[in-house]
């Protein structure tokens, strides 16, 4: 087994093992081969290489997109031109910062192409309008766009660097999450926003040309579709406009719908992985012997031979992850095939996890658990939920197991859980030597001296390290087997007086056998079992959580008392910090636009108008069942500086025509007839930009829906319901204004 230094790039660690693994080959006999049996790294390599391809995929999705929209192959260049400046230049900034290329980086740079090009297309669709209505000259549209648009492409971006820049210094195991992400972002809007304020209106100037054919086939028909659709739109909120009453329900309908999914929609930590790998943990009766336990692995094998999902097994007697080491446990490292031969649902690892568990639970001879590893490696000793049972009163370990088991059996029975199980055990025999301290000092022994020859015969005695390349070895001193193969073998040792005779330990000694722990768990300085628990497909973590919860209260005894731990332990400490997050992202893109706009009314038609998205995203959940991971909390966090976005280009005109002596409702009609085709433009290109990541599939799939689902659903739903209610509540906050 091989494990990376701390901080060493995984994928290089292992090139580099292969390569040396290669290099020895030339001096292995001709029949003798090394053969990698798991590679952990493989997970890594193909979730990079599957979300490489989304996000080129994204790439072409909004370049095509864009296309569609401007019509016009010199328009969709500028903006094409801007994604790979921005994304190049964000990776360069994060290169300096010494961040490495992962998952979440990757992640931040897939959602950071509908940033990035966003703004280059509120500068281009800008300067065609001017061109097309007012007849100016491509420089000139150029000149007058910046006038008109560079306060809201700062404005937007202050917004989301308001929202991303605090993220990334949240501590603890979340905040590492976060951080990676909100890096990403932050630099990726950054150098968008200055390519709009720079490249994008100079390749305006000098790329485009006056057009006025109209367009033909399916862009005639999507121009003539659009337009159509302009015109009801517009028809529409001409009659709604001076409602207030309805403005009022909408509002109250989204704040109530919004509380409502914060409070009911189910909740996790982190969503579930395909890794492509099960383990095992065999555990037989306490004092079985190693014999019985290879029987055990014997049977589990001829069980995976018959899978045909599964690549290598790697059997070990004598260690288990979940019960640790001993005569009487085991485990089997089993590795499935490649993501690309299992695409179909059956074919998941969770299902082939079941169809193998139901065969494991017919070998009576031992208690056979299989899981999956931790989603986050050091968090816990499985991927499923992890308990710590305390007692806080005494130490009797006997009992502790009794509660324990009676807990246990009220944990298999709640319908949140689909399995409980614990590896403790009190009951296994250990040989107690007992020294007869009159006698040894009648025979002048050290009592000292009595241990060190246990030490040195049974395997303790510590005598140097060895150390070979970078690696530290214990050695230890211990005797043949002959000497140590049972208990009466220690009477049969000897021990040297003080005065130099020579003495069997027999007659300084008594020997007894008693059942104690292998090894007595301490957590938080209690003595504790430590509980693992798989959560039941039709529940999520956080409701599965509240009911152990539930149930801990009304059975466990005063005596004991329960605490989450491992991967368990950060959802929890997590819970409730959605809330935070939004009111905090809220609370700093209110800030900074009223120092934009100098004014506390113009923001909070921005700030109301993100309950649409929000809502949105939640109904996506809804329908997909997603739950509310922090994957998932990034993407509401990104909808908060998305929704705002979008409504900052209304709001902007629609203030610019108000200052110029109209009325509210004709600055808002004015603003979102000139936006209309820009925010619904920028609005598509996100959502299908974002679409790749919602139907993923393969390695790292459980990780891009949870980021995709609330994005796209928000965004989709909180585009075509925001382009409603910005102008409703433009009018309604300034009629209140005034």
């Amino acid at each position: 087994m091989l494990n990376k230094l701390s901080g060493a790039n995984s994928l290089k660690a292992m090139n580099a093992v292969k390569e040396e693994l290669k290099r020895l080959s030339q001096y292995y006999p001709e029949d003798f081969d090394i053969v990698v049996s798991y590679d952990a790294t493989e997970f890594i390599r193909i979730s990079v290489e599957e979300v490489l391809f989304t996000l080129f995929f994204t790439f072409f999705l909004v370049v095509a997109v864009c296309y569609l929209f401007l019509q016009n192959w010199r328009a969709t260049l500028i903006p094409s031109i801007a994604i790979p400046v921005s994304v190049l230049a964000t990776f360069a900034a994060m290169l300096a910062l010494g961040y490495d290329i992962n998952i979440l980086t990757l992640f931040g740079l897939i959602l950071a192409i509908g940033l990035v090009v966003d703004d280059a297309i509120v500068v281009v669709e800008r300067v065609l309008y001017l061109m097309q209505t007012k007849g100016l000259s491509p420089k000139e549209a150029a000149a007058q766009t910046m006038e008109q648009v560079s306060s809201a492409i700062i404005a937007t971006t202050l917004v989301l660097l308001a929202i991303f820049v605090p993220i990334a210094f949240m501590g603890g195991v979340t905040g590492r999450i976060y951080r990676q992400f909100a890096v990403a972002i932050s630099f990726a809007v950054c150098f968008s926003s200055l390519n709009a304020l720079t490249l994008s209106p100079a390749l305006s100037a000098v790329i485009l040309r006056p057009f006025n054919h109209p367009a033909q086939g399916f862009l005639g028909k999507f121009e003539n579709m659009l337009n159509y659709s302009k015109s009801r739109y517009v028809t529409l909120i001409e009659r709604l406009i001076r409602k207030t009453g309805i403005t009022v329900l909408i509002l109250a309908g989204l704040i109530s719908f919004n509380i409502f999914s914060l409070i009911n929609i189910k909740s996790s930590f982190l969503p579930e992985e395909d890794q492509g790998m099960i383990i095992s943990s065999i555990q037989l009766p306490e004092g079985a012997s190693g014999k019985r336990t290879l029987d055990v692995i014997d049977k589990t094998r001829q069980i995976l031979n018959s899978e045909d999902k599964i690549k290598t097994v790697v059997n070990w007697r004598g260690m288990s992850m979940l019960a640790g080491q001993g005569e009487n446990v085991g485990s089997n490292v089993i590795v499935l095939k490649p993501w690309a031969e299992r695409k179909d649902k059956k074919d998941s690892v969770s299902a082939i996890r079941t169809r193998i568990n139901a065969q494991m639970q017919e070998i009576l001879d031992a208690n056979i658990r299989l899981f999956e590893r931790p989603v986050i490696p050091g968090l816990g000793s499985s991927s499923g939920m992890e308990l710590r049972l305390q007692a806080i009163v005494d130490n009797d370990m006997s009992d502790l197991e009794l509660n324990l088991k009676q807990f246990i059996a009220n944990l298999n029975n709640l319908p949140e859980i689909a399995s409980a199980y614990s590896t403790f055990a009190s009951a296994t025999p250990h040989i107690f030597v007992d020294i007869n301290r009159e006698k040894a000092e009648l025979m002048n022994v050290a009592v000292g001296d009595i241990y060190s020859v246990l030490q040195t015969y049974l395997g303790s005695q510590y005598i140097n390290d060895v150390n070979i390349g970078t690696q530290a070895n214990r050695v230890m001193l211990m005797a043949d087997w002959k000497y140590r193969k049972n208990a009466e073998s220690i009477k049969r040792l000897h021990v040297q007086s003080e005065t130099g005779e020579v003495i069997p330990l027999g007659s300084l000694v008594e020997i007894k056998t008693i059942t104690k722990p292998r090894i007595i768990e301490r957590y938080n300085q209690y003595s504790s079992a430590t509980i693992n628990l798989v959560v039941d497909s039709n529940s999520s973590t956080g409701e599965a959580m509240q009911a152990v919860e539930n149930l801990a209260k009304q059975t466990l005894s005063s005596k004991y008392a329960y605490e989450w731990s491992g991967i368990s332990l950060q959802e929890k400490r997590n819970q409730g910090q959605i809330e935070y997050l939004i009111v905090l992202a809220v609370l700093f893109v209110y800030m900074f636009l009223v120092s934009q706009y100098e004014s506390f009314s113009i923001p909070l038609i921005v700030i109301l108008s993100v309950l649409t998205t929000i809502s949105g995203a939640f109904v996506g959940m809804f329908l997909t069942q997603e739950s509310l991971s922090i994957y998932a909390q990034l993407g509401l966090v990104l909808l908060v500086g998305l929704a705002a976005k979008n409504a900052i280009l209304v709001v902007e005109f629609a203030k610019k025509e108000q200052e110029k002596g109209v009325c509210a409702e004709t600055a808002a009609m004015t603003g979102i007839k000139e936006r209309y085709r820009a925010v619904l433009m920028t609005a598509m290109t996100f959502v299908l930009g974002v679409a790749p990541m919602v139907w993923a599939t393969g390695a790292c799939s459980g990780s891009r829906i949870a980021v995709g689902v609330p994005v796209f659903y928000g965004m989709l739903f909180g585009t075509l319901g925001g382009i409603i209610v910005i102008p409703l509540l433009y009018v309604f906050v300034q009629n209140k204004k005034a």
